[in-house]
């Protein structure tokens, strides 16, 4: 299982339910964003997940990535032009 963007409410909501049926998941939080509330034009503001709460996910058994430093929509945009040339 994979979680990306590292949305304060994977710690809130799913982490309790992979514990209680003792499953285990990669979370992609976004580097830019621990422990801040996001800010991105695509979705809604939300909060994410802090470093103390990565490191609590982490000693529990769960993998913790990297889903870039920024999310920022307008490389992807950039860079989907450039293929398009």
């Amino acid at each position: 299982l994979t979680f990306d963007d590292g949305c304060r409410s994977f710690f809130t909501g799913a982490l309790p339910l992979l514990e209680e049926l003792h499953l285990k998941a990669t979370i992609f939080p976004v580097a830019e964003y621990v422990g801040k509330v996001s800010s991105w034009d695509v979705l809604p503001s939300f909060p994410h997940l802090t470093k103390k709460e990565l490191f609590e996910i982490s000693s529990l058994g769960h993998e913790i990535g990297s889903h870039g430093m920024s999310h920022r929509a307008d490389a992807f945009r950039k860079l989907m032009a450039a293929l398009n040339e």
